[in-house]
Parts: C-alpha cells; sequence; structure tokens
C-alpha cells in the first residue's frame, strides 16, 4: 500500500503517527465537556482504540486518565433531566470500553482499567437504575 507515493510506510512512521494522533485527541479531551453526545460516543471508541495500541504509555493513558475524564463529562451532562437518557447510554457504552480494556494482556493497562471502571462505579454506580 502506497501512501501519498511516499512509498511503504515503516513501523516507526506508523509510530509516530500514532503518537501524533494521541496528543491530538488529549487535546480533544481537554474540552470534553463541550462535545456533543454523538461526538462523545466518537471519543470513546477513538480512546478504546488507543488503549490498544502497542505502545504501553498510550494503552495505559487512554485506559486509566482519559475515559476517567470523558466518563466524569458525561455525568456533569446527565444531571439534565432531558438529557439523561442519551448520557446514560453513552455512560453505559464507555464502562463497556473500559471493561474491554480490563481484559488487556498488559498488567500496567489491565490495572489501570480496573482502577478506573472501580473509581467509576464507586463514585457513580448509585445513579444507575435498578434495570441498569
Amino acid at each position: 500500500v502506497l501512501l501519498l507515493g511516499l512509498g511503504v510506510p515503516s513501523e516507526k512512521s506508523y509510530s509516530t503517527l500514532i503518537k501524533i494522533a494521541f496528543q491530538s485527541l488529549t487535546l480533544v479531551c481537554d474540552s470534553v465537556s463541550e462535545l456533543s453526545g454523538e461526538h462523545l460516543r466518537l471519543c470513546i471508541s477513538t480512546l478504546g482504540h488507543f488503549g490498544r495500541q502497542a505502545n504501553t504509555n498510550i494503552a495505559l493513558t487512554a485506559a486509566a486518565s482519559l475515559l476517567w475524564s470523558v466518563s466524569d463529562a458525561i455525568q456533569a451532562k446527565r444531571k439534565d433531566a432531558e438529557k439523561e437518557p442519551e448520557y446514560s447510554a453513552l455512560w453505559m457504552f464507555l464502562l463497556l470500553e473500559v471493561l474491554g480494556l480490563c481484559t488487556d494482556d498488559r498488567p500496567e493497562v489491565r490495572d489501570g482499567a480496573i482502577q478506573t471502571l472501580f473509581r467509576t462505579m464507586q463514585l457513580y454506580g448509585a445513579t444507575l437504575s435498578l434495570q441498569t
């Protein structure tokens, strides 16, 4: 596969692109409270993909730090009764993404995801309905 006529990309160039993309997503997460529900869903999904990257630092940051920030932003939006159903669904989507990272082969990523899941449930678990 040739990209822009530059030849076959190397492992190093992929790694560099992943780092740049992750830095960009980190900037987006700095303003996560401004994102719409649709964009939050994309952000959660993308963070999940970064949580599965070979670079352990990127994976750990996505699993333990950035997904926590997104969870916190979702909880703030759930307080609006009109938006609560949409953001409750997003929160469940986020929890499923974190749960997937809890089975990562790398102990650091797995432990970070488990800590995020427990912290999230400890703080916000009481807001779940009995049905959920």
